[in-house]
């Protein structure tokens, strides 16, 4: 099967490289003159600042050859292009093209428009054009090699399944019993209260004596009920977070060694594939690669 990818990759400041299916095409431009390359051959655009004119012609090609036998010597026409060809030779010509596609010559106007500064720039920046075209085209073909993607070996991929150091296995961290230990100050008051209404009928000489015995056996009842309550309430706290760590551990496990199992799966298919698998595998990884020219890939 061949794979072709369509892309358009922007290689430095007016300069792009346009991936198809019909092929490569690099565009260069620069400030008045533009270059572009493609299947149907290399072009290029410019525009003569103040004289209104401009073209697009075919440079990679022999200048084309018109007969000249019958032309007849006219002025400039609003309209009119002119055609700076140059070939991979080097062998540049200029032809000026009236608005219905007829080549003419008056040669006082052509000495006018070489001797512009305009004009000798813009055959500078053509030539450049050209020069760095080709030089690229050269270097993207020898450093072809720098955008091909790292092989992976099967020692890698083995190496990578025994590392399992990435997946975590989860616990249940189990949680602090908050409920503060009772002390005997926060029920002084309410044993207290308690001994003062069970002593308001003794005498008063007796009363005062009375009433501090009764607060301080009160307040041993209240302390021992309130502290075996939260030894109570603490013990049952602690034996659910017990339940709970043994539930959660065991599903964080069951949880940890699916997916170790499933690693190891893909594992052995990566390093035991079908054909599906492998063919779906190498387009994915064709489809990542962005090489400067077009490529089209069979494989079996």
């Amino acid at each position: 099967m061949a794979y072709r990818f369509q892309r358009r990759i922007r290689i430095c400041r007016g300069v792009h490289l346009n991936l198809s299916k019909s092929g490569v095409g690099i565009s260069l431009g620069v400030r008045g003159a533009s270059i572009s390359t493609g299947p149907r051959g290399t072009y290029i655009n410019t525009g003569l600042p103040g004289t209104g004119l401009s073209y697009r012609q075919k440079i990679n090609s022999s200048p084309t050859h018109y007969n000249t036998s019958n032309l007849v010597e006219r002025d400039y026409e609003p309209g009119s292009t002119y055609q700076f060809l140059i070939d991979n030779d080097g062998n540049e010509t200029f032809l000026l093209i009236d608005p219905r596609g007829n080549p003419f010559t008056n040669d006082s106007f052509l000495r006018r428009i070489k001797r512009t500064p305009e004009y000798k720039e813009i055959v500078e920046k053509a030539r450049k054009a050209k020069f760095d075209y080709l030089k690229k085209q050269n270097d993207d073909t020898v450093y072809i090699y720098k955008s091909t993607p790292k092989i992976i070996t099967e020692e890698d991929v083995i190496s990578e399944k025994n590392d399992t150091s990435e997946i975590k296995q989860k616990y249940y961290r189990v949680k602090r019993f908050e409920m503060p230990e009772p002390n005997q100050s926060a029920l002084y008051d309410e044993a207290f209260n308690w001994a003062i209404a069970n002593t308001k009928n003794a005498k008063f000489w007796n009363r005062k004596k009375l009433t501090d015995e009764a607060t301080l056996n009160k307040l041993r009842e209240l302390f021992n009920n309130a502290k075996n309550d939260w030894i109570s309430k603490k013990n049952a706290f602690l034996e659910q977070e017990k339940t709970n760590k043994e539930k959660f551990d065991k599903e964080y496990a069951e949880e940890y060694n699916k997916e170790i199992l499933e690693r190891n799966n893909l594992y052995d298919i990566i390093l035991n594939p079908d054909d599906n698998y492998l063919s779906e595998t190498i387009s994915d990884v064709l489809k990542t690669i962005n090489l400067p020219v077009d490529f089209s890939i069979d494989y079996k």
